[in-house]
């Protein structure tokens, strides 16, 4: 692995990271474009999301005849810290892609830059790098009925090391049922959210059938989970009054 300049991203979330080579109006590649940038937030020195890049045309059709090597790095470096992992991909089929960056450092503001021969370099979307940061269920789900969502609704935050959400975070986090949960139980609802201010709120979500020891896992791509206190789900019973 080669150490280039930049620093082991914190990825919240999910996050994917395509570069794309476009092309001229032929179909022939011409330069370098994010078409997925970097998290806005990642933790330190956790594996970042893979990173690709696609060689398009002026129209953004992949050229997959294109074949070069593509090198990344850190641009805007706040800490003066190293890119972890190869920082060198080939394109294949139009696309390269970076499996196994790191930044070690936490810090705020934080580009990527590609290049590839005989095209100008190409800046990513800025994001953060947190020590430390972890989820956590800031709104524990509570004993409901089975087939009403839970309410109030659940909420997961992406906190620093001092306990504090991370406003800069506005990925995805996903929810499901954690491993031990009552054996054939299911999950509706809109159980993928994007985070506001570091928080992610779950207004909708069902649990079936009744049972208790219910678990919720939350998760953001390179973070640990998040789980849940357990709680029941009850069968609802509508009592009519007495004539």
């Amino acid at each position: 692995m080669r150490a280039a300049s930049a620093l082991a991203i914190l990825c919240l979330a999910g996050c994917s990271n395509d570069i794309t080579i476009v092309s001229d109006g032929h179909g022939v590649a011409t330069r370098l474009v994010f078409v997925a940038g970097p998290p806005s937030a990642i933790a330190g020195g956790a594996l970042l999301a893979p990173i690709r890049l696609a060689a398009v045309d002026s129209a953004g059709v992949t050229d997959k005849r294109f074949a070069g090597d593509v090198i990344i790095s850190l641009r805007d470096n706040p800490t003066r810290t190293f890119l972890l992992g190869r920082d060198t991909a080939r394109v294949v089929d139009g696309i390269a892609t970076f499996e196994d960056l790191r930044v070690p450092a936490a810090g705020s503001g934080y580009t990527l830059t590609a290049i590839t021969s005989g095209f100008a370099f190409v800046t990513s979307n800025r994001f953060d790098v947190v020590q430390s940061a972890r989820l956590a269920f800031t709104g524990e789900p509570a004993t409901f009925d089975a087939g009403v969502p839970i309410g109030p609704a659940v909420a997961v935050s992406v906190l620093d090391a001092t306990g504090n959400p991370i406003a800069s975070y506005s990925g995805p986090v996903t929810m499901s049922l954690a491993a031990g949960s009552p054996a054939g139980g299911s999950l509706t609802g809109t159980t993928t959210v994007d985070a506001v201010d570091g928080i992610a709120t779950f207004s909708n979500l069902i649990v079936n059938p009744s049972g208790t020891g219910y678990m919720l896992r939350a998760g953001i791509r390179t973070f640990t989970p998040a789980i849940s206190r357990p709680f029941a789900s009850h069968d609802f019973v509508l009592l009519s009054g007495a004539d």
